[in-house]
């Protein structure tokens, strides 16, 4: 693909541990900007209006709920369901290392995302803002 492709990266600080979300966010910011590419922090906290539908790699960070949750934030799929035309939009998931149902609360993520037509190529669920860096510079765009 181009060098210069444009990057949304979505994630909320409504949920809790909101702390963790962002730094994971930037640690996958820094890491994808700084081989050229243009990259996006949505918070849909604060950014619930902007369209994603013009970038062409959309990479979702998600959380549970609570420690004993495979749920994730409403908001979240609120925001993907009434952003614009995701079909045929590549993309990733990340969800943040929270609780006993890990890989339960991927599997919902990676579900919310793909009913909107976003088509998946890699996802992960990471603890720290180091594991998302390394997640960044190793994603192929």
């Amino acid at each position: 693909m181009s060098s210069n492709m444009r990057v949304a990266i979505i994630y909320t600080t409504k949920s809790p541990a909101t702390s963790l979300s962002r730094e994971v966010a930037r640690g996958i910011d820094e890491a994808i900007s700084a081989r050229g590419h243009n990259v996006t922090l949505v918070d849909i906290a604060t950014n619930s209006d902007i369209k994603i539908t013009m970038f062409e790699y959309i990479i979702v960070v998600g959380q549970p709920q609570s420690f004993f949750s495979k749920r994730l934030p409403v908001e979240l799929g609120h925001y993907l369901a009434n952003s614009g035309s995701l079909i045929g939009k590549r993309g990733s998931v990340v969800l943040i290392k929270r609780g006993l149902f890990a890989g339960k609360s991927l599997s919902t993520l990676m579900r919310a995302t793909e009913h909107e037509g976003v088509y998946l190529k890699n996802s992960a669920i990471l603890s720290k803002q180091s594991e998302a860096k390394s997640f960044g510079s190793h994603l192929q765009l």
